[in-house]
């Protein structure tokens, strides 16, 4: 039960309505020859909470056919993480960058004409914290897989929504290097693939997990309510046991860091 008095929320709930069975549906080995299925069919809405609004980014002409959307407000900050892997293949990282004019690494966003300069402020789990977030305010999240593998991303503490419809695909080939942190070419859209179109429950709600596809770019719109110490991190195990894990700090107010609101 609820205790207001010591300020606890109320648990959230997930509702699952179950149909009948599926016609000719699958049945168990063991099921008798006339038993109905034991796969029932999970009949929840696409849309479980009607309060639900899906997140806009930069929206340049509303689209009144489409659901209400909640437009973030100016001033958010934005982070920038690639996936990367070393060369010969083994050794994982999650790689924060910084916007910087003189750094080693060049990536062209897609909301970007040309290619723009970066310079990686961690990699390795011991690394310095990069990434301090202030609470209740929102920032836009970016990450850009460069190795050969489908990545869950996986952030503590927080609930996120995917923004767009599909991730963009990347041009990444051997264009990064994990060893000096640098591209040998930009990493730039790769305008004659498509990207991965986001499932209907990664849009109809709030995640706190997300697949990244091998070369391609998935971004979300983030907000964390609890100041403390936190990770994010591939959710395979054999990955995130290998530092593809970062920490991150949420603040109350933003710091002398200079990461309160970065671009």
């Amino acid at each position: 039960m609820p205790r207001p008095e010591e300020l606890r929320p109320y648990p959230q709930v997930m509702r699952l309505d179950v149909k009948a069975p599926r016609p000719g549906g699958h049945h168990h080995e063991a099921d008798p020859p006339c038993a109905p299925s034991v796969w029932d069919v999970l009949a929840g809405g696409a849309v479980m909470n009607p309060a639900y609004l899906r997140v806009s980014h930069n929206a340049v002409v509303p689209d009144p056919s489409a659901p209400a959307a909640y437009e973030l407000p100016h001033g958010h900050g934005h982070r920038l993480v690639l996936l990367s892997e070393s060369d010969p293949p083994g050794h994982l990282q999650l790689t924060e960058l910084v916007a910087d004019a003189t750094g080693p690494v060049q990536v062209q966003l897609p909301t970007d004409a040309a290619p723009q300069s970066y310079s990686p402020v961690a990699s390795s789990f011991y690394d310095t914290v990069g990434i301090m977030p202030v609470r209740k305010e929102w920032e836009v999240w970016r990450f850009l897989n460069t190795t050969g593998d489908t990545h869950p991303m996986h952030v503590h503490q927080v609930f996120f929504q995917p923004l767009g419809a599909a991730g963009v695909p990347y041009l990444v080939d051997g264009r990064y290097s994990q060893d000096t942190h640098s591209t040998s070419q930009p990493l730039v859209p790769d305008l004659a693939a498509v990207g991965r179109v986001f499932d209907a429950h990664e849009t109809t709600g709030w995640k706190d997990t997300v697949r990244i596809d091998p070369g391609q770019l998935v971004t979300f719109a983030v907000r964390f309510d609890r100041v403390g110490r936190y990770v994010y991190h591939c959710h395979m195990i054999e990955h995130e046991d290998n530092e593809m894990m970062r920490p991150f700090v949420v603040t109350p107010v933003a710091t002398a860091h200079g990461t309160g609101h970065p671009h």
